[in-house]
């Protein structure tokens, strides 16, 4: 989702932010089975990848400023190997405040301003009973990346 996509009309007392709309094909064109809110106090970093084998999970930064480090490790991806790490500002700012995270994508975020508030719209939706959610340290076999030696370009 860009920010040009989005919706923010401010008023007296505060702000409409759109989170959703059905034309934002890209982000939203398979149904929300799961959503959810992460709120986070504080700039601090994740210091571990998470990936899905099923679940797609796709945020859209609502407040704050959160740097997104992604690791393909899909094997039927063109860009299987590669690393990407990426800024998501709130709906309305400079950069995209949206994303989606297709299954076999490790990730991790590091929140970077005072405070952070990210929905997570996931499809298929959270099994309790058989959680796909899986965690790697960082570093590991798979990539050196780490918060705490990262430099910004």
């Amino acid at each position: 989702v860009g920010s040009e996509m989005c919706i923010r009309d401010r008023y007296e007392h505060g702000a409409l932010t759109e989170v959703v709309n059905a034309s934002w094909d890209d982000l939203f064109a398979m149904p929300i089975e799961h959503l959810y809110i992460l709120n986070n106090a504080g700039p601090r970093a994740r210091d571990e990848w998470y990936v899905h084998h099923i679940v797609t999970d796709r945020y859209v930064l609502v407040d704050g400023v959160v740097d997104l480090a992604l690791f393909d490790a899909r094997d039927d991806s063109p860009s299987r190997g590669t690393l990407v790490v990426t800024t998501l500002d709130p709906i309305g700012g400079e950069a995209p405040s949206g994303v989606r995270i297709p299954a076999g994508v490790w990730h991790s975020f590091r929140c970077r301003s005072p405070r952070m508030v990210l929905i997570n719209a996931k499809v298929p939706g959270y099994n309790r009973a058989e959680p796909d959610k899986y965690r790697l340290s960082m570093p590991n076999e798979h990539t050196d990346f780490r918060w705490s030696t990262y430099q910004e370009l």
